[in-house]
């Protein structure tokens, strides 16, 4: 695994910091749609059956540019309380096809409210909201804090059965995994309105099973290993999985793949918080 440690989302929340993730738009563009499409015809261009699997329905106005894209768009929840743990025999069943795939999830992970996230076995820092029904006040934050702590747990008990899924199957296979954004539990008297500076540092994780290191670029991997602690954005995870994926094009933008020498590293680091306004993560 390669744990990006000083990596941030851009936005404060889900349609554009998807949006990041999954094309190539960058805050400059601004809001609403983007001209370029995204990972899904890329890949799809090159070769690949592409696969989106969600707890949201299809036209969910969140993801429905990227779930229209998809040659597969698959709602795990099935109209029941999404519980990510659903996803796992999806993932299984597309796994075991032989043919070349990019699978985009989108999970619920810990969306609020947190004590809807987990299961009771995982009610494990108390007091919390699931087991006391606290009010959602800042006097609470403790108990607010213990139960995000908890529905975290569940959601890294899920990403490490997708990840261990991804490494057992023979093919060549890389997993990146990314928070859309952060939020705030009372942090600057706020609740959940991620206008805080940790509500954008967020983890970025690569995973890669054997099969894959023995064809990768050793010299990508030592490059993408030493930016472990580099100054990173959801802008790069784009150009990044492209470039590990070995799929080239006329337009790829080196200064944004983290695997590359000429990625831009030292540039300001600018993120859109309330109201609506890039401002300098640093300085948050």
């Amino acid at each position: 695994m390669i744990l990006f440690e000083n990596y941030i989302s851009v936005h404060h929340h889900t349609t554009p910091a998807l949006q990041s993730l999954l094309t190539r738009k960058k805050l400059h563009h601004g809001e609403g749609g983007f001209y370029e499409k995204s990972l899904f015809s890329l890949f799809a261009e090159a070769g690949y059956d592409t696969y989106f699997l969600s707890y949201l329905k299809k036209k969910d106005g969140s993801q429905s540019a990227f779930s229209d894209e998809a040659n597969h768009f698959i709602n795990y929840a099935k109209g029941k309380k999404p519980d990510d743990a659903d996803l796992l025999p999806v993932l299984k069943n597309i796994l075991s096809k032989r043919e070349r795939k990019l699978i985009v999830i989108k999970m619920i992970g810990v969306h609020f409210n947190f004590e809807d996230r987990y299961p009771p076995s995982f009610d494990r820092l108390r007091p919390s909201m699931q087991s006391s029904k606290l009010p959602f006040t800042a006097a609470n934050k403790n108990a607010l804090t213990n139960t995000y702590q908890n529905a975290v747990a569940y959601s890294a008990s899920i990403i490490k059965r997708i990840a261990e899924t991804a490494e057992n199957i023979p093919e060549s296979t890389l997993m990146s995994f990314s928070s859309d954004h952060g939020l705030c539990i009372y942090d600057k008297k706020l609740y959940i309105l991620p206008d805080c500076k940790n509500a954008f540092h967020i983890p970025w994780f690569l995973t890669f099973n054997d099969a894959f290191k023995k064809q990768a670029d050793p010299e990508r991997l030592a490059t993408l290993r030493s930016r472990r602690r580099a100054p990173l954005t959801a802008e790069f995870v784009f150009e990044t999985i492209v470039s590990l994926s070995e799929i080239r094009h006329p337009d790829a933008d080196e200064r944004f793949d983290a695997s590359s020498n000429a990625a831009v590293l030292n540039a300001p680091r600018k993120v859109k918080a309330l109201p609506l306004i890039p401002v300098l993560y640093e300085g948050f």
